[in-house]
């Protein structure tokens, strides 16, 4: 059925600032879980040498990559050597359309790189990745952006009655940025 009112807005028009007006959201420097997963150390002695070519190689050629040139040299192999797709528990998606309706707002866009269950097609979202590289006379918000990825993935999870926590980073070069939402609240 046909809704009256639907307001229709796709990701890479948000600010951050109207992302918070229209959800309620509220930022913290910091959360619980937010100051656990920044904390964590994990175990990487066994490709802790294949990181620092990466890292070489990035701090090395970034400023003459373009954004493709960026996620294929660089973002992709580090996400491929950090996180092994386990299916059913999750996989890595790549450039994928995400949608959802949130009361009278019609959210939709693409994604640069997402963890989430599913075979064929994202189900469970609860990591996105957004790469960002700026272009000249660029009038986007890369935070908005991103803040607006993570709450659609939280809106898609709520319809299966899942409340878990939604991470995120932001890409810009060799500049990595970390945010979580929880509920209602971001850091």
């Amino acid at each position: 059925m046909f809704k009256k009112n639907l307001h229709s807005k796709p990701f890479e028009q948000w600010e951050y600032d109207e992302v918070e007006q229209a959800f309620g959201l509220q930022m913290f420097e910091t959360l619980p879980i937010m100051h656990s997963w920044v904390t964590a150390t994990p175990e990487l002695d066994d490709i802790n040498e294949q990181i620092q070519q990466l890292c070489w190689r990035l701090n090395k050629e970034v400023d003459n990559w373009n954004e493709e040139e960026l996620k294929v040299k660089f973002i992709v192999p580090l996400l491929d050597l950090l996180i092994v797709d386990k299916p059913p528990l999750y996989k890595s998606f790549l450039d994928r359309n995400v949608g959802i309706e949130i009361g009278d707002i019609k959210l939709s866009g693409r994604i640069d790189w997402l963890l989430a269950t599913g075979k064929k097609r994202p189900d469970t979202p609860f990591f996105m990745l957004h790469e960002y590289k700026p272009k000249r006379g660029a009038k986007n918000d890369p935070v908005g952006q991103l803040l607006i990825e993570m709450v659609a993935a939280q809106a898609i999870n709520a319809q299966d009655k899942l409340e878990i926590p939604i991470h995120g980073a932001l890409v810009d070069g060799n500049a990595w940025q970390f945010y979580v939402l929880q509920n209602k609240q971001y850091a």
